[in-house]
């Protein structure tokens, strides 16, 4: 072998660490996403509930006001409950692909202990 040429085993375990420190990554960024929606619908409670304050206290003296901070709030929960459903899915389907990767993993290192005899 050539010195510094890489074995097709090395060359297999050095992709798929890179693989696992990609799905690393995005596992990490899909929590960054779920805290930041997580926040956004902690806000959008807080509101709603600010907005029903602001009626049950009679704060609310006409009925375009009340309206617009019902669309407001609706609007809110929708893109807050789209981008949790978002997060989570992407959580999944990143802790599935390292899964998938760390199996991958044994299974090179099973064969190559295998064909070394160890």
């Amino acid at each position: 072998m050539e010195v510094g040429k890489k074995t097709l085993t090395e060359e297999q375990a050095t992709a798929l660490v890179e693989g696992i420190k990609e799905v690393s990554t995005i596992v990490d960024e899909a929590k960054i996403g779920l805290d930041k929606a997580m926040s956004k619908l902690t806000v959008s409670v807080r509101q709603a509930q600010e907005l029903v304050g602001e009626v049950s206290a009679g704060k609310v003296s006409d009925l375009d006001t009340f309206e617009a901070w019902i669309e407001a709030t609706r609007a809110q929960k929708r893109f807050t409950a789209k981008v949790v459903l978002d997060e989570i899915s992407a959580f999944r389907a990143a802790i599935e692909n390292e899964k998938a990767l760390r199996s991958m993993y044994k299974d090179t290192t099973s064969t190559s202990k295998r064909a070394t005899g160890l």
